[in-house]
């Protein structure tokens, strides 16, 4: 008893153990002059043996350190984010800076780090992201971009200088920086273009200013960094609202729903005044965001009425036989996600007519939903090319009509046959 009193003793009286550094990841995506400034500011030296840096460090890859930061700086970024989720899912994260866009792509992040275990972790762990290199938004878009796409949309016609507002516009309301919000849900996210503006931003974020003596930003990102702020009165930096999360969303479907409407609208725009690449990926853009989204409710209801008002059809009509055939499969399939979560299923029947070229019947057909009913199913399972019947088939499930699910069951295509006995569990 008495040695363990005087140990407790012993340890009130030795002095308390230093806080754990904080760990920043800096990832340079072609703009490592923004990193190159942020390191300098933070006061680290090289991670060496030679520096006193401890040999876990030296081991884990950390190129800088000081007792107050250990600084990860990847020479190789890769092409897939799934290299450096990887890789530093398990640091520890507390800030996490992209200098430039890059390969890093919100869009496709879901599918790259597929399989990739304590994924989430290096998204809900850090409590500042920089979103370095965002291209500011053109001075055309003003500061409403909805209501610029409103205006191209009421006159009608798209030109080739509209286009580079018309993708910022898009990224602005739906795009990247809406995804790294759900993305990284408990940090702060802001950003700085150009290497200059570095030492404004940590001076506005920390109250510190760059020219006292003895590293002050430095001081100040790590006490905001350590008090997990999540809050700051600053215009420039999103905080996130609420309880922290305990998972990321991979994909933001909600992004783009108050906008569906408007980016369907502007499917239907004379663009005759593009270049063939141009008017390529101007579709592209519009059928990209919508492919993810997910109107529902009343919302969902008067978008689909809207879309089958005999004026919108008409266009839809054209834009199914026109430009959807020049692009890609994959965002064909975008395009008929978008209005199969419509439960427009017109919408999908009017791609499965015979005169329609059989991709986009089949691409179509692959994006068929019990939810939509019998019609769809039933006109692509009658249809002259195997491909389409069989991607109709493997897309049969539960919910569907007793009928048609007997009719596929006794089809002429032993495959038609094969997938519908696995729909209906036999």
């Amino acid at each position: 008893m008495r040695l363990l009193s005087f140990a407790f003793c012993l340890s009130l009286a030795l002095p308390a153990t230093g806080a754990e550094p904080v760990r920043v990841l800096l990832l340079d995506y072609g703009a490592p002059a923004l990193n190159d400034v942020l390191q300098g500011y933070l006061c680290v030296k090289p991670c060496r043996h030679a520096t006193g840096c401890p040999d876990e460090l030296v081991k884990t890859g950390a190129e800088a350190w000081s007792d107050d930061f250990v600084v990860y700086r990847p020479p190789y970024v890769g092409s897939s984010a799934a290299f450096v989720v990887r890789a530093f899912k398990d640091r520890g994260l507390d800030l996490v800076s992209f200098a430039g866009e890059g390969s890093f792509d919100p869009w496709t992040l879901e599918d790259e780090i597929a399989g990739v275990d304590g994924a989430e972790l290096f998204f809900t762990e850090p409590s500042l992201v920089l979103l370095s290199g965002m291209e500011d938004a053109p001075p055309e878009l003003g500061d409403d971009p909805e209501a610029w796409l409103r205006g191209l949309a009421d006159a009608g016609r798209v030109t080739a200088p509209d286009l580079k507002p018309f993708l910022a516009a898009l990224d602005l309301l739906a795009g990247t920086k809406p995804l790294y919000r759900v993305l990284f849900p408990n940090a702060c996210l802001t950003g700085v273009d150009a290497p200059e503006d570095v030492g404004g931003l940590l001076s506005r974020l920390t109250g510190a200013q760059d020219a006292d003596a003895g590293c002050p930003l430095a001081r100040g990102l790590l006490s905001f960094l350590r008090a997990g702020t999540r809050s700051v009165d600053d215009e420039a930096v999103d905080c996130p609202d609420g309880e922290a999360s305990s998972a990321p969303a991979f994909t933001n479907p909600a992004a783009a729903a108050p906008y569906a409407r408007l980016f369907v609208d502007l499917l239907w725009l004379d663009t005759g005044g593009l270049e063939a690449a141009e008017r390529t990926l101007y579709y592209s853009e519009l059928v990209d965001r919508l492919g993810p989204t997910e109107v529902t409710g009343l919302s969902a209801i008067e978008l689909r009425a809207w879309v089958m008002s005999p004026r919108s059809w008409e266009s839809l009509d054209a834009f199914v036989r026109g430009p959807l055939l020049r692009l890609s499969s994959f965002r064909q399939r975008d395009f008929f996600t978008f209005f199969a979560s419509l439960r427009c299923g017109d919408c999908l029947e009017l791609a499965l007519r015979e005169d329609v070229p059989s991709i986009l019947r089949e691409n179509a057909a692959a994006r068929l939903v019990p939810e939509l009913g019998a019609g769809p199913y039933r006109r692509a399972l009658r249809d002259p090319d195997p491909r389409v019947r069989h991607a109709a088939a493997a897309r049969l499930g539960a919910g569907l009509d007793a009928e048609l699910l007997r009719q596929a069951a006794e089809h002429s295509d032993p495959e038609v046959r094969r997938l519908a006995a696995r729909a209906s569990g036999r």
